[in-house]
């Protein structure tokens, strides 16, 4: 049989990445499935869920009548593909920490219209884990991806500084003996699941846990 193809890391599977942001190494984060704080861990993860739109329709009156119920549905629709599919068919990803890494190179290269990894509207005040879930619009998912998709990696890896990219994500590039290998993979995993969403006309859901 086969090996599955490599995916982007995500150190503590679904519903977890690192971020960017030197202070997520010391951020509270709920456990999966639950909104509130626990003890502090030193990485978090980035989650995405795609949503059709009655799917976030519902998603929004629970976020006013169930905001527990609102987090479950959510983490449901995107548990719900077999681990052989391929991302372009699935409901959710996890990022895993050389995501950071490809928003340093896409910050140097553009940077993008809109932010495609942290970015769009807050859906909620309250915490999915380290921070409020956020909305991607299919709107800013079109506008997103044609800045992703007119970017390809080869174009990205100019930018890759292990020296300046010191705390980005994982940290420590310069000791990753494969750091090319894996920003590449991350980049074509995330055009895959996330131009699918925008070629469907769905939104995503992203939160950092």
């Amino acid at each position: 049989m086969a090996d599955k193809p490599r995916r982007c890391p995500d150190g503590a599977g679904r519903g977890t990445v690192h971020t960017g942001h030197p202070a997520a190494y010391r951020t509270p984060v709920a456990p999966r499935g639950r909104r509130g704080r626990r003890e502090v861990v030193v990485s978090l993860v980035l989650q995405y869920a795609r949503l059709t739109p009655s799917e976030l329709a519902r998603l929004r009156v629970l976020l006013v009548q169930d905001p527990d119920g609102a987090f479950d549905f959510t983490d449901e629709v995107s548990s719900d593909w077999p681990d052989e599919a391929p991302l372009a068919w699935r409901r959710g990803y996890g990022a895993g920490p050389h995501w950071a890494g490809l928003r340093f190179l896409l910050d140097r290269a553009g940077p993008p219209t809109v932010d495609l990894l942290t970015g769009g509207g807050q859906l909620t005040a309250d915490e999915w884990g380290a921070a409020p879930p956020r909305l991607l619009t299919p709107a800013d998912l079109a506008a997103g991806m044609r800045f992703w998709r007119a970017t390809p990696f080869p174009r990205l890896a100019g930018y890759f500084d292990p020296a300046a990219m010191n705390g980005v994500g994982p940290g420590r590039w310069a000791e990753l003996t494969d750091a090319y290998e894996l920003l590449a993979q991350c980049h074509a995993d995330l055009t895959e699941f996330l131009g699918a969403a925008a070629d469907r006309g769905d939104a995503v859901v992203s939160w950092l846990s």
